[in-house]
């Protein structure tokens, strides 16, 4: 019983898995599909990492989908990692407070290499993927609650004003991004009956444990959050 059990838990996943790799190539074409229509070049390219130590939240599907690259970092750095966040959620509970906190407490991405290059790229989540600008990507790097550089701060309020933007990024690709994570927590419901979302190397040290949605998980908001079907309308991929 224990076994067929465990051969199911291992299906899903990997059923999961591909329904993410298929619903993020989407993403790409989409992405790809809009910078040729609109002949805005974009400043992120090989090499710039400005937004790498932002909070990165997945789905379920996605966690699934990334089970396979933990083993890019060590061990220890990735338990080191999973703590970091767990003792930062406790000390900033609120969603806001933790995202902007998380950015100098936990640091550059353990994922970046030495040069500034993504050791996952291809498999990346939404939240990463999402994150496409035309400025400068010293404006991505910017704690615009607590900067003292005024100049800068004005220059993009004022590119905002021109621009369907989020802050140093532009909204389409954000609101795109969340769609399509709506259809992975779709996806997980047709398998779990809810489905989940939370930081990335909680979600990474879930399905590594063999974890899945449904089950009683020891953590909460604002780095795991549950989803049922009637609340999947209203949640998507956050920076």
């Amino acid at each position: 019983m224990v076994e067929s059990g465990l051969v199911l838990s291992i299906e899903n996943t990997k059923k999961l898995a591909a329904s993410a790799r298929y619903r993020l190539n989407l993403f790409d074409s989409w992405l790809d599909r809009r910078v040729k229509r609109d002949h805005h070049p974009l400043t992120c390219a090989k090499g710039c990492f400005a937004c790498c130590d932002l909070s990165v939240t997945v789905s379920w599907a996605e966690a699934c989908l990334l089970r396979s690259v933990i083993s890019n970092i060590p061990n220890g750095t990735f338990t080191s990692w999973v703590d970091r966040v767990v003792k930062l959620s406790s000390r900033y509970p609120e969603e806001d407070a933790f995202l902007e906190a998380y950015r100098c407490a936990i640091g550059t991405c353990p994922f970046l290499g030495i040069t500034g290059e993504c050791g996952i790229y291809a498999f990346r989540p939404l939240s990463c993927r999402m994150l496409v600008s035309e400025l400068p990507s010293r404006y991505c790097g910017l704690n615009y609650n607590a900067t003292a550089n005024e100049a800068e701060h004005r220059e993009l309020l004022i590119w905002q004003d021109g621009n369907d933007c989020m802050g140093p990024w532009l909204a389409g690709p954000v609101r795109e991004a969340r769609k399509i994570e709506r259809i992975l927590h779709q996806d997980s419901f047709h398998v779990y009956g809810v489905s989940i979302r939370g930081s990335l190397p909680v979600m990474l040290g879930l399905v590594r444990a063999g974890a899945e949605p449904g089950m009683e998980l020891p953590y909460s908001p604002p780095i795991l959050e549950v989803i049922h079907p009637l609340d999947a309308e209203k949640h998507g991929s956050s920076p």
